[in-house]
């Protein structure tokens, strides 16, 4: 028992105090695939997010006091574009149900929408920790910080020969506390060029901001202001090339 114990110190010893010099800095592409409410679609649910797998883009980089631990950090750039079918059949619904004085066109494709994107950055630092394996390197991290939400703006317009509505949604999001934690596979070639393939999971929760403006040329303006908690989590797969230090 106290030679198990006394070959663990050592070990542990060893790892604490190993001068080496290792770390590394790149950048990854790839998707970022939503989950949960933030790619919901129910009409039902005030926290739908109506998000598609889009882009993700990813600079990182992290510094190994020893062979294993260190400390890690990123930039991660995701824009999730929307289910546009999706919203413009709720926005008709949502009409249908709160101003059903403003009689939708039978011809529904003369009804025009304009939608935006989600656009998220994050900010994130955090423990790293790396198991060698000669050239290949496998890479975990639990990364936290500030997440930066820019929900999507949509507008719905159509004219008839009755009417002309106009209905107009402007978001605004918070910065919030985020975290990610993920792994990976690095490849270190003589040359300390880097190949790597990374997966992190991804969680915030934001208040949005939400005005509404109706606009429709027999009644006069309605404008309504709502707020709610909006879940985002995703999964980011990329592929990458980096420098090693």
């Amino acid at each position: 028992m106290r030679s198990l114990l006394f070959t663990f110190l050592i070990l542990l010893s060893q790892m604490v105090h190993a001068q080496t010099s290792d770390g590394f800095m790149g950048i990854m592409m790839g998707a970022a695939i939503p989950l949960g409410d933030f790619a919901s679609t129910d009409y039902d649910n005030p926290q739908a997010g109506y998000a598609t797998t889009s882009f993700n883009l990813t600079m990182d980089g992290a510094y190994l006091v020893n062979d294993y631990l260190g400390f890690g950090g990123a930039v991660s750039f995701s824009n999730n574009s929307l289910s546009t079918g999706d919203v413009k059949t709720n926005l008709e619904r949502y009409v249908k149900e709160n101003y059903p004085d403003a009689e939708l066109p039978e011809d529904l494709t003369l009804i025009s929408y304009d939608l935006g994107v989600w656009n998220h950055v994050n900010l994130m630092v955090g423990p790293f920790l790396s198991l060698p394996a000669n050239r290949i390197h496998f890479d975990f991290r639990a990364l936290g910080g500030l997440a930066f939400i820019f929900p999507p703006e949509s507008e719905m317009y159509f004219m008839t020969d009755d009417d002309e509505f106009r209905t107009y949604r402007d978001n605004k999001g918070k910065v919030s506390f985020g975290y990610m934690v993920g792994g990976g596979i690095r490849y270190m070639s003589r040359k300390n060029a880097i190949i790597r393939l990374m997966a992190d999971y991804s969680s915030t929760k934001t208040t949005i901001e939400i005005t509404d403006y109706h606009i429709d040329i027999d009644l006069p303006e309605d404008t309504r202001k709502t707020e709610h908690t909006q879940p985002m989590h995703t999964v980011h797969v990329g592929l990458g090339i980096g420098y090693a230090f």
